[in-house]
């Protein structure tokens, strides 16, 4: 018998396979807030891939349209300074390339704070059985607090 235990490590979520307490880790995503709902009962037998549970992504929703919010602005910049240099070089190379930098990295930011909330919700990696449940929907969850256990009959030797 194989067991997955969802654990949060250092502000991760973790779903690691524990075979004679030798960990594996599984999955790996960050986790900003607390449980917002279970998806799933004690008892319950779940597929692979089935929704366990979803974070409350509040927070990480304001920090998507601050991010969008700032993209929109670092774009407007870059491109009108960019028209001011292709037409009268009126803006340096140098301070041209700063503009694009900035911009650049709002869109990463934007990128990352929507991949963000995305990574809220939480599947079980193989089918099994819930067999230990410790955190309810509303509750928050704690560095390195087990969440839930699933347990499944998988050889040893088969990848998460």
């Amino acid at each position: 018998m194989k067991k997955v235990i969802v654990i949060l490590i250092a502000g991760l979520i973790s779903i690691g396979a524990f075979a004679e307490a030798t960990p594996k880790v599984g999955q790996v995503d960050t986790v900003y807030e607390g449980i917002l709902q279970l998806h799933v009962k004690l008892g319950q037998k779940v597929k692979k891939g089935q929704l366990l549970f979803t974070m409350d992504t509040n927070l990480l929703k304001v920090a998507v349209i601050k991010a969008n919010n700032n993209l929109n602005y670092t774009k407007e910049i870059y491109e009108r300074n960019k028209k001011l240099y292709d037409s009268s070089h009126s803006v340096s190379r140098e301070k041209l390339e700063e503009y694009k930098y900035n911009y650049i990295n709002a869109l990463a930011d934007f990128k990352t704070a929507k991949i963000n909330v995305k990574n809220c919700y939480y599947y079980a990696p193989f089918a099994g059985t819930v067999t230990k449940i410790i955190y309810g929907n509303g509750s928050a969850v704690g560095d390195g607090n087990e969440v839930m256990d699933i347990t499944a009959s998988i050889s040893t030797d088969q990848n998460l």
